[in-house]
């Protein structure tokens, strides 16, 4: 395992695309350590952050020896050998995105690829690379999706399921063939006493597996009658219930960004009230991505303070509409919904920073279910909340 020295840039951390004559790979990790899938099989590196200094090899039983490596110098620096055989002399040509969306391609010492090679590689590996690029800038612009649509998959008022008993799936186990002893074993010495010892031994362990099957449906029911009792607490309006089956709803929810959300049920039980830690305008998205040029690099952009401002309000109505459909889902007895968000500012006369509110809605039932949910595509939700 020899020491290589490598630097590199990447617009996505933590992934790269590897490519060579026979193939693509991905390898996958952080700095220090890497762990990827080649042409030549599955291979592992480790290095020194900073250093640029790392160890790199192939892993399993078929492995390859390293070719060596040699710092670029064109093809003049490789003997007047033709470019198809440079291509192979390199071996594996590593492709990396930087952070203006240009593609590097370099050896696996992470020498530069004469520009010679890096023209036939790219003519023969054009649409795996054009494929790879709008993975990555699916990758850039992904998350400003996400971020805006938080509330298309928002479910309709008293769309939960209801609780529905499940059957303890395991089959009991079977009972043992009995090997019968036949008259001839009777007459051979020993051998009906080893055939009944058989059967015993049998009959033991079908008996203490059928106790252990006994116990599993004895613990599979208890747990039915506790979430079935559970749910009548919800459905009956005690508050405890109402507020960890809510919780439980909220918390298996995707966020796009960090969410914090306090709850609330007074006493008469018929209002929700929700507190939510907004996420900050600085969490929004700062770029974004297209294919550039004839689809061999991205170009990435910054996004305008206007544009994320108007994102950042988007997403912080999106998380709100969301949040209120799923209190009237969850919980039918529920006639209203008074959502307040919130996020921290720096308050200029102390210089400190403190909660400003951005919103505070106050919702009832009626009037939600008066929203098209099989349309949710063309609802804007900023003016959607503020008509409440």
């Amino acid at each position: 395992m020899g020491f290589r020295f490598r630097k590199s840039f990447k617009i996505a951390r933590g992934v790269r695309l590897n490519v060579s004559k026979s193939g693509f790979g991905i390898s996958i990790g952080g700095r220090g350590g890497r762990v990827g899938i080649g042409p030549r099989g599955a291979y592992a590196s480790a290095g020194i952050p900073g250093t640029g200094i790392y160890m790199h090899e192939y892993l399993g039983a078929n492995r390859h020896r390293s070719t060596p490596q040699r710092r670029s110098r064109g093809l003049a620096g490789f003997g007047g050998m033709s470019a198809e055989e440079v291509a192979r002399q390199l071996g594996e040509i590593q492709v990396a995105l930087q952070e203006d969306g240009s593609l590097v391609y370099t050896d696996v010492a992470g020498e530069p690829v004469p520009a010679e090679i890096v023209r036939i590689f790219v003519k023969q590996n054009q649409p795996r690379i054009r494929e790879w690029l709008e993975e990555q800038c699916a990758r850039v612009n992904g998350g400003t999706e996400a971020i805006l649509n938080v509330h298309l998959t928002t479910p309709q008022p008293g769309s939960a399921p209801g609780f529905a008993l499940v059957p303890f799936q395991q089959p009991p186990p079977a009972q043992p063939v009995e090997v019968q002893v036949s008259w001839l074993d009777r007459l051979i010495s020993g051998h009906r006493a080893r055939l009944e010892h058989r059967n015993a031994v049998e009959q033991a362990r079908h008996e203490q597996e059928y106790q252990v099957w006994e116990e599993a449906q004895r613990q599979h029911e208890e747990e039915q009658a506790r979430a079935s009792a559970f749910h009548n607490q919800v459905r009956g309006g005690d508050r405890e219930a109402m507020l960890a089956w809510l919780e439980h709803r909220l918390s298996c929810i995707e966020w796009p960004r960090e969410t914090n959300i306090s709850l609330e049920i007074l006493e008469e039980k018929s209002t929700i009230y929700l507190d939510v830690d907004l996420p900050e305008l600085e969490d929004m998205p700062t770029q974004e991505a297209r294919l550039g040029g004839r689809g061999d690099r991205l170009v990435v952009k910054a996004r305008s303070e206007t544009q994320r401002r108007k994102e950042y309000m988007l997403h912080v109505h999106a998380v709100a509409f969301r949040m209120i459909g799923e209190v009237f889902a969850a919980l039918p007895s529920v006639a209203s919904v008074v959502i307040s968000g919130y996020s921290q500012r720096l308050d200029p006369s102390t210089g400190k920073v403190r909660d400003e509110y951005l919103y505070s809605v106050a919702v009832d039932r009626a009037a939600w279910q008066a929203i098209n949910f099989n349309r949710l595509a063309d609802l804007d939700v900023v003016p959607c909340l503020e008509g409440f």
